[in-house]
């Protein structure tokens, strides 16, 4: 299944290295049902070590009801050039699942992904980066869920 989603971001730095952020998200799962989210969250550095903590409202078409989800993430990033315009990091993030889409869906900790990956700085604006993602869904009484998808991205900020 092939999953493509447009997400409008706005953030403010509120210290030298932490920023609040929130998004609104439309996802199209090809195969499957599409999805609007809500996001918030605080993002933190520490020299090379990277944490964010997010909160995701899901809006997934066909289910019950909004699903709340929060998603840890702990991670190291670093620059490959003086300049700072190569960059390259990794990361792991936990799925909590604090309300499911539907009645009587799994809630706790119901994955997890991690990436790796580097980042080009085309310019002030714009950047690219690719990335490998493992994705790795805990499934009660049956084997887990393991994906593998590479990850384009184009980020621009104005």
């Amino acid at each position: 299944m092939d999953t493509y989603f447009f997400r409008g971001w706005v953030k403010q730095d509120i210290a030298d290295n932490a920023a609040l952020a929130g998004a609104v998200e439309y996802r199209i799962n090809d195969g499957g049902s599409n999805e609007v989210r809500t996001m918030q969250q605080l993002s933190t550095s520490h020299g090379f070590l990277k944490a964010r903590l997010r909160m995701e409202q899901r809006f997934v078409d066909g289910a019950d009801r909004m699903g709340l989800r929060l998603r840890p993430r702990l991670g190291v990033g670093f620059d490959l050039t003086a300049d700072g315009r190569w960059s390259a990091g990794a990361d792991a993030e936990l799925f909590w699942v604090l309300r499911g889409n539907n009645v009587g869906s799994d809630t706790g900790i119901t994955g997890l992904r991690t990436t790796v990956g580097v980042e080009y700085e085309v310019s002030e604006n714009l950047s690219l980066g690719l990335s490998y993602l493992r994705q790795q869904d805990f499934e009660d009484g049956v084997p887990d869920e393991i994906g593998h998808a590479p990850l384009i991205a184009i980020e621009y900020s104005f």
